[in-house]
């Protein structure tokens, strides 16, 4: 398994914080002009390749992340052996906080992504001194929440074709809320984590990427590119799928 791997390290000199796509995002986006370069200055600036763990479940939760560009995600293994998804993330999305001193998840590179990182311990001094990233960091906490649920409910109470819709229709609310596109899903995951986040196998997922593209509500361009071509019904059958 690799081991974290920080590279290229910079400091302010290289800050190009306006042209981020996490500049106007959850953690970054209620910090103003100004202030957003004494934010910068307390954490680093990182790249990580694709397959890296840029920290390990049950290793210290030193440092908290937001992530710059790219796709990452968060996994947990059991005592068997098996896999669980729990979210992909994409840029904008901040994470690492926990209440615990050890993290609870793994996270992994999807593909080559960038980051920033602070230790956590500085970053909450420092939003005691500024209300709205101390509120900012509350509201991430709470997104963070409903994701959980909304994953418990989806692999309590949906079949396959629901689960899969479900998370199509999820993957392109991430993408509007990170500044792309609506329609044409990017998915740089492999089938199978995409099946350990739904809770199925890769054959059962495979069957249903068939199904809706046969039904018209998606096109599969590549593996990788998914057009949706009825958002409406995509919605329909998330909610209730009829064979």
């Amino acid at each position: 398994m690799n081991k974290t791997i920080y590279a290229n390290t910079q400091n302010r000199g290289d800050n190009n914080c306006k042209d981020c796509r996490a500049r106007n995002r959850d953690l970054c986006g209620v910090m103003s002009d100004d202030k957003i370069y004494t934010l910068y200055d307390l954490g680093r600036s990182n790249n990580i390749k694709k397959g890296e763990y840029l920290f390990m479940e049950e290793a210290p939760s030193t440092y908290v992340y937001n992530i710059s560009s790219g796709m990452l995600m968060l996994e947990r293994i059991g005592s068997d052996g098996r896999r669980q998804i729990i979210s992909f993330v994409y840029p904008g999305d901040f994470i690492g906080l926990t209440v615990d001193s050890n993290y609870s998840v793994s996270c992994r590179a999807v593909e080559a992504s960038r980051f920033c990182r602070w230790k956590r311990t500085e970053l909450e001094q420092f939003a005691e001194g500024h209300q709205n990233l101390g509120k900012s960091l509350r509201v991430i906490g709470n997104k963070v929440l409903a994701r959980t649920i909304d994953q418990i409910f989806i692999l309590g109470r949906k079949n396959a074709v629901e689960r899969l819709a479900f998370f199509l229709l999820q993957t392109s609310g991430r993408q509007i809320h990170a500044g792309l596109s609506e329609t044409q899903l990017n998915l740089p995951m492999t089938r199978t984590d995409i099946a350990d986040h739904l809770g199925l196998t890769i054959e059962t997922v495979s069957r249903a990427f068939s199904r809706l593209s046969k039904d018209k509500l998606i096109e599969l361009a590549t593996p990788s590119l998914v057009t949706v071509l009825d958002h409406d019904r995509l919605i329909n059958c998330a909610d209730n799928y009829k064979v």
